[in-house]
């Protein structure tokens, strides 16, 4: 046989099979990779056999060891990480992609022509392959080649901002770029300091517009004063968040306490978690003022670009001004007002453990026995005992009692929150938004590098989809329930009903006679 005619190439790679020769281990393993990656799977290298051979110089005697044999498994090979402890394996408390996926493939060298040839191969697989759309989140595929990465450096260095060196990169490689966004900005910012940009509404303005113009979906509203010609106020949604929210609308959390940028101007969102327990953005805002009246404004648009359909909750700190704009425009459509407990907290200790001195801690735990309260008249007699017992505190115990329908459990167990009691859903967009917004960004930059953390969040729960669908599942029980559980939900719900069902173990159940 001519083995010249049998040497496998990548450019005409489809398949592979028993008797396929490379010209060396490195091409073998190269074009076991592109294989892989052609039908959605990554590999890792498995064993390999050596041959010692001796070489010898002047300076000293070497051993050096010749691959000669080389097993490529499938990266779902084997069994979970496990640890020994107590001398007892446990399987580790997180996920695996591993699954005892038997496929393989072994090549040999062939000291008579040099060539390396698969001897053994099994191409089968016990698990599906990763969708075509979730390709690119597998580790192989993200990497920046030193090439791209020059490219970048010199965008930079020309002024060029982050979301539009992507555009360009994707626009020059082509399907090339592989890395996710957070791959390209933590590379960005290990490497530079971002340069001051100057505070520009005008570009800012005509940015706004060309998005429309070029999206019709996107939606914005802004207010110019007219005596001064100020931009005073500015709303924005894009069209994937005008669906988030149509799914995810129960409870929106409203913070307005980012003030990082440069021209000080405070920025809020407004946020909600998906099904994958995540916080998502539904909508940005920029104002010059925290008063009644902008909130007001802020609420009325937003209200104009989801089509007028209210939240069920909106969630916020103890802000008066929050608080009468919310009764004059979202009270008036049955959204229901709680507070941040996290704030709450906060507040009762500024304005309380100087007063209370060496009394305080004492005062907080029966406090906390106030707030996880969930029966209403026991909650009343706690409360009562507060002020009778921390006469100190009672002018701000009045003052939190006037609102206590709002932050009170006992009075919220109707209300669905979707495991938020505090405002750190929005603090934590809020970190997100200063991987890419910071006291250097201008105003003009400002809705780009929005979109780009957007973009960034989007990409993290199609990462969530594709883990759901790629890695094993963790029973922690044999109840049916649990397996029932683990083929309707996402992992972050199913996690949760994994701990009620543990917690249901705890509890004794028998049957009793019923009386008529």
């Amino acid at each position: 046989m001519d083995t010249a005619s049998n040497t496998f190439t990548p450019n005409t790679l489809n398949s592979i099979k028993c008797g396929d020769t490379f010209n060396t281990h490195d091409e073998f393993v190269y074009a076991i990779q592109q294989y892989a990656r052609e039908n959605g799977f990554s590999i890792r290298l498995g064993k390999v056999n050596h041959k010692k051979q001796s070489s010898e110089n002047k300076e000293n005697i070497q051993e050096l060891k010749e691959i000669r044999k080389r097993t490529i498994l499938c990266s779902r090979s084997g069994k979970p990480d496990q640890k020994n402890t107590n001398n007892q394996l446990q399987v580790r408390n997180r996920t695996s992609q591993r699954c005892n996926c038997e496929f393989f493939v072994r090549a040999s060298l062939n000291s008579d022509n040099g060539l390396w040839c698969i001897i053994n191969l099994n191409l089968s697989h016990n698990h599906s392959m990763v969708e075509q759309v979730h390709r690119h989140f597998m580790l192989a595929e993200r990497y920046i080649p030193d090439n791209v990465k020059e490219k970048i450096v010199l965008l930079r260095k020309a002024g060029v901002n982050i979301p539009v060196i992507r555009d360009i990169l994707k626009e020059e490689f082509g399907e090339s770029v592989t890395w996710v966004y957070n791959d390209l900005y933590n590379f960005i910012y290990n490497i530079e300091d971002v340069k001051q940009k100057e505070f520009d509404a005008e570009e800012f303005l005509k940015l706004l517009d060309q998005i429309k113009q070029e999206n019709e979906n996107f939606l914005y509203h802004i207010h110019i004063n007219e005596e001064t010609q100020r931009l005073e106020h500015v709303i924005w949604m894009y069209p994937e968040q005008r669906i988030n929210y149509s799914r995810f609308y129960d409870i929106v959390v409203f913070d307005n306490t980012y003030k990082t940028n440069r021209f000080q101007m405070p920025f809020g969102i407004f946020t909600g978690v998906n099904n994958f327990g995540q916080s998502i953005c539904f909508a940005g805002t920029l104002t010059i003022e925290e008063n009644e009246e902008t909130f007001q404004w802020i609420f009325s648009k937003f209200l104009n670009m989801v089509n007028y359909n209210a939240p069920l909750v909106l969630l916020t700190d103890d802000d008066r001004a929050i608080a009468s704009a919310y009764k004059k425009i979202l009270e008036l459509l049955n959204t229901k007002h709680r507070l941040c407990q996290w704030h709450l907290l906060k507040n009762v200790m500024k304005n309380l453990i100087g007063k209370l001195g060496n009394k305080w801690q004492q005062f907080i735990g029966q406090l906390y026995t106030c707030l996880n309260e969930s029966d209403p008249y026991e909650f009343q007699n706690y409360w009562e005992n507060l002020k009778t017992l921390y006469p100190d505190s009672n002018q701000y115990l009045l003052y939190m009692e006037k609102n206590k329908e709002k932050w009170a459990a006992c009075y919220n167990q109707d209300v669905f929150m979707a495991d938020m009691i505090s405002t750190q859903r929005g603090e934590s967009m809020n970190n997100l938004m200063k991987g890419y917004l910071d006291a250097n960004t201008s105003l003009s930059e400002f809705i780009s590098a929005f979109a780009s953390a957007l973009e960034t969040r989007k990409e993290s729960s199609e990462f969530l989809e594709y883990k759901q669908n790629n890695f094993n599942i963790l029973y922690k029980t044999a109840s049916p329930f649990e397996q029932q559980a683990a083929s309707l939900l996402t992992n972050y719900s199913f996690k949760k009903t994994q701990e009620q069902i543990i917690q249901s173990y705890s509890y004794k159940c028998e049957e009793i006679t019923r009386y008529v």
